[in-house]
């Protein structure tokens, strides 16, 4: 085997490792994001996409709400 043999299956070896690794994360948050979805429609809270949202909180900060846990800006988290 000469050196660009050696070098182009190193390449395909690397594209294939990257989609892979692409295919798996997508996989994962496509997971994650079903389980979400069905236990909000199992707990009665609607169907709706909430796992993370951004709104105002009452005095002026900011919140993101990250899988029902609010966490303000400025200010911590909250129950």
């Amino acid at each position: 085997m000469n050196r660009v043999e050696r070098y182009r299956k190193i390449r395909i070896t690397k594209r294939k490792s990257i989609f892979v690794c692409v295919l798996s994360f997508f996989i994962m948050i496509m997971g994650i994001y079903v389980a979400e979805q069905s236990i909000n429609r199992l707990m009665g809270r609607g169907g709706g996409q909430s796992m993370v949202s951004v709104g105002m909180n009452g005095d002026g900060y900011y919140f993101i709400k990250l899988f029902d846990k609010k966490i303000v800006m400025g200010g911590g988290l909250l129950p």
